[in-house]
């Protein structure tokens, strides 16, 4: 079902899946009928594309305010709203994300590892999925204030023949939806406040990582070609916080301002993410190791309380 007042379809009976061509007549008259006595009003327009599965479903997006225009990824279906798996970058003044920025998203996801070949899954095709947050991210500044906010479902297969198309297309059809939404306040399933409260949700959380990015004093390191970005905020005795595994240093902004006001405190993206370089051989010594000499490298003095997680 197409529909620009209706987010989630699937809630009313607007979804099918796994439909033999010689079904979909049948299928969709079914489905006009189950969406009238969900929502007292029966679809026009269907939707009919190939079933792709085997694939792992993201979702995209962007909301635009005063502050600038922030790109959302996430993991799909409800993953995201469950589990609040997502990263969020604002648009730099020079346009798109790039690849680096991008990469840097992907990882810092929860479920990263269903994409990098978890318990011997096949890998996703990663280099795809960069490839269309950058795409969706030029869009986006493309288009600037001509889109106040958009949401799109992508889905990453382990074949670049069969991950680009599937994210690409699904971009295309949903453009006109979105500035229909766009242009026309049209109530959905969700109450009027409850869209409000999710879009200054974005909108606040963009700001506040933005805000405590511009305070931080960068430093990068290198120890044995393994480059390491650190950030540093505050004064007094040194604190170390080190990200647990598949995130970066945004998994401390909330401790930051309570303990830089009394500390210094040093915030790594740890080698192989965020927008440090990778580890090398991958090896876990190998990563203790880059680390130590990492810091060793720091304008540091005095003892270091470290704290972390997920190790």
């Amino acid at each position: 079902m197409l529909s620009a007042s209706i987010s989630h379809k699937s809630d009313v009976g607007g979804v099918a899946v796994n439909i033999a061509p010689e079904d979909i007549g049948a299928r969709l008259a079914a489905m006009r009928d189950t969406v009238r006595r969900h929502t007292g009003h029966a679809p026009d327009r269907f939707l009919v594309q190939e079933m792709i599965g085997n694939g792992v479903e993201l979702i995209l997006g962007t909301h635009r305010d005063a502050l600038g225009t922030a790109i959302l990824l996430g993991m799909g279906g409800v993953t995201a709203e469950l589990f609040q798996d997502t990263a969020l970058r604002l648009l730099p003044e020079s346009g798109a994300l790039t690849r680096a920025e991008a990469l840097s998203m992907v990882r810092e996801l929860k479920t990263w590892p269903l994409l990098d070949g978890y318990r011997g899954r096949p890998k996703a095709d990663v280099d795809a999925l960069v490839d269309a947050i950058v795409a969706f991210s030029q869009m986006a500044a493309v288009l600037g204030g001509c889109v106040r906010r958009t949401a799109w479902r992508c889905l990453v297969h382990d074949s670049m023949q069969r991950g680009v198309p599937a994210m690409t297309q699904s971009a295309a059809r949903n453009t006109r939806t979105v500035d229909i939404e766009n242009r026309q306040d049209r109530q959905d399933h969700r109450s009027h406040q409850d869209r409000e409260d999710a879009l200054h949700d974005v909108r606040d959380a963009a700001a506040f990582v933005h805000d405590l990015a511009q305070q931080a004093r960068v430093h990068i390191t290198d120890a044995g070609g393994s480059r390491m970005v650190w950030r540093r905020f505050g004064a007094g005795p040194h604190v170390l916080l080190v990200h647990g595994g598949h995130g970066s240093w945004l998994h401390w902004v909330r401790n930051v301002a309570a303990l830089s006001a009394r500390h210094t405190v040093w915030v790594p993206d740890l080698p192989g993410f965020g927008a440090s370089g990778n580890p090398g051989d991958g090896v876990l010594q190998t990563l203790v190791d880059t680390i130590v000499a990492g810091f060793a490298q720091l304008p540091v003095d005095g003892p270091v309380d470290v704290i972390g997680f997920s190790f």
